[in-house]
């Protein structure tokens, strides 16, 4: 439980005060304004941050598994290695954010917008991605294993050297975006739109799938 109430938090905050590794575990930052607070290792896990500012925000390391950021800006915010298991991302903008070694596991990015993210090396097993703009986002070393992109769009994105097997990119835009050495068993591209991907070394598509890739203007099959 958080060791400060909401008007404690929010008067720190004005004050200019640091938040670092504070427990705020299931507080109350409805539409707050945290943006730049420093935030690194805190406890947000089970916080309600629906409609919070977060811009620019450091919350390296930080504990957010469970927690609530529906309609939460956190537009280059740093999030590097931090617990993000379980979070409602729904809607939320997480343009030119930070979450390099991020764990998504399970976590909800419907409608999200992640364009120019950075998610090298993050988890995102069993992450919800449905309609998410992925934008020139670098998901490069990513595992995405069970993962859903259906409908998303990922022009220009960097998924180099992923684990995506069992994921879904139906219908999902991967115009120009870079697949190289990513494994792909039990994928489905059904319906994606492929042109100018490159799948160099890509491995587990089925036949039929190199087909329809090849058919469809990716390239490095």
């Amino acid at each position: 439980m958080s060791e400060l109430g909401r008007e404690e938090i929010l008067k720190r905050v004005a004050a200019g005060e640091t938040l670092e590794g504070l427990d705020l575990s299931k507080g109350n930052l409805v539409e707050a304004d945290l943006t730049n607070v420093n935030l690194k290792g805190c406890n947000l896990s089970g916080a309600n941050l629906y409609g919070a500012v977060l811009e620019r925000a450091d919350l390296s390391g930080a504990d957010l598994s469970g927690a609530d950021l529906y309609k939460a800006d956190l537009l280059g915010a740093k999030l590097a290695g931090a617990n993000l298991s379980r979070a409602r991302f729904k809607d939320s903008d997480l343009g030119n954010a930070d979450l390099s070694s991020a764990d998504l596991t399970n976590a909800n990015l419907e409608w999200a917008d992640l364009k120019n993210a950075k998610l090298l090396n993050a988890k995102l097993e069993r992450c919800n991605l449905y309609q998410a703009n992925l934008k020139r986002a670098d998901l490069s070393g990513a595992d995405f294993r069970g993962a859903s992109f259906e409908n998303a769009t990922l022009r220009g994105a960097t998924l180099k050297g992923c684990s995506g097997e069992v994921s879904s990119f139906y219908r999902a835009r991967l115009t120009d975006a870079n697949l190289a050495n990513a494994k792909l068993d039990g994928v489905n591209l059904k319906q994606a739109e492929v042109a100018g991907a490159n799948f160099k070394n890509v491995s587990g598509l089925s036949d039929e799938q190199i087909e329809y890739v090849r058919a469809n203007g990716a390239k490095g099959l």
